[in-house]
């Protein structure tokens, strides 16, 4: 049983979700049976891995959860998508913060307009906070060659995985009004330990509000709004007594970093000293250093990496090293704005590396690797 909260009248048919009066959402009367249920709008805390097929009964359809008025968001007409001859409905969102940043643990409130000029007929409206992974595995498979023999290859195959930590029903099976016109509000929290919004080679991590509508005969309609998030830098890989690394302790040469700290953000500027011990007399053409970001997805057959370097600065040149003498380069190299950040989850992960190597003619190049860990911000003003 519903009741409209404008014109109080009662309907028995509980597929009905709006009063034909004045088009004013209908409202779930209180069932005794049904007390110990959580009221629609209470998070989802564990995660939701696919977006539920129905409403659950018993529901109110319509939270009243208000914040403050946002500017309008771009709106998509959902008509020309689907066959109304542009008369569908017209679905915005608007988030408090449109163009971020967002923090891990920072709450995302979220309206959601749902206007539409004639009837529409639905299975279902519904709306949650997503975050969604995309990576390409590898996957091998059997194939035959000109002459019919049986040999294996190895493909690319592109994954992705939608985990909704929320979900929130705008409405359930029935008949929209025409002229309908309704703001819905939400508050969604980012979990404490959420990766940063990324975009690599072979992974992208975002997060989303998303507006899905099971559109009976028809392909499911969605529209998504990008939730910027952004990781600041923790400070737990930074040493807090010396930040003079080895990065290559040949028989013949060591190798080291000095680093005021191995955390640092994408745009930041590296600082340091590049420390050389030679144990015996080496000429060097040049030293130069990179940024090296490995990308890599465990899954599939085998292992998927990839590997991109920043080009290289040079900090010296025709260089004679002498045995028992050391050698101080200091340097500056900034990090790209777009570098991208580091990231670990269950189905990719990426790391950041300062390289360098020591270009000796006719010998073989002296090379050593630090890791850092870059951010995608800082922390918040």
């Amino acid at each position: 049983m519903k009741r409209c909260p404008s014109c109080q009248q009662t309907y028995v048919d509980d597929r009905l979700n709006f009063c034909t009066s004045d088009g004013t959402p209908l409202l779930a009367e209180a069932d005794p049976a049904n007390a110990s249920r959580p009221p629609h709008g209470a998070p989802v805390h564990s995660p939701v891995q696919a977006w539920p097929t129905q409403p659950q009964p018993n529901q109110s359809a319509w939270p009243q959860t208000l914040i403050a008025q946002q500017q309008h968001a771009p709106r998509l007409d959902l008509g020309a998508m689907w066959g109304t001859g542009g008369m569908g409905p017209q679905i915005s969102i608007q988030l408090d913060r449109p163009q971020g940043p967002y923090y891990p643990g920072d709450s995302v409130q979220v309206a959601i307009t749902l206007q539409t000029q004639k009837a529409w007929r639905v299975r279902s409206v519904g709306a949650g906070l997503l975050f969604l992974e995309r990576y390409t595995e590898l996957v091998q498979s059997y194939e035959r060659d000109d002459q019919g023999a049986r040999m294996m290859v190895t493909n690319p195959a592109r994954r992705e995985d939608s985990n909704w930590l929320y979900t929130q029903w705008l409405s359930g099976e029935g008949m929209i009004p025409a002229g309908f016109n309704k703001v819905f509000h939400f508050t969604w929290a980012i979990p404490s330990d959420a990766p940063p919004t990324y975009e690599g080679s072979i992974s992208k991590l975002s997060w989303l509000v998303r507006v899905k509508a099971d559109v009976p005969m028809e392909k499911d309609l969605q529209y998504d709004a990008v939730v910027p998030v952004i990781v600041p830098p923790s400070g737990e890989h930074n040493l807090q007594d010396s930040m003079t690394r080895p990065v290559n302790d040949a028989s013949d040469m060591k190798i080291s970093f000095w680093l005021p700290r191995v955390e640092f953000v994408e745009g930041e500027t590296i600082t340091g000293r590049l420390l050389i011990e030679p144990r015996k007399d080496i000429k060097a053409r040049a030293v130069r250093l990179h940024l090296e970001r490995q990308e890599t997805v465990p899954g599939g057959d085998e292992e998927n990496k990839s590997t991109l370097a920043e080009p290289a600065l040079q900090i010296a040149s025709q260089m004679q090293l002498r045995s028992g003498v050391h050698v101080t380069l200091d340097f500056a190299l900034t990090v790209p704005h777009k570098w991208r950040p580091n990231h670990r989850t269950s189905k990719s992960q990426s790391s950041n590396y300062l390289n360098v190597v020591i270009d000796v003619p006719w010998r073989g190049d002296y090379t050593g690797s630090q890791e850092i860990y870059l951010y995608n911000g800082p922390s918040r003003p």
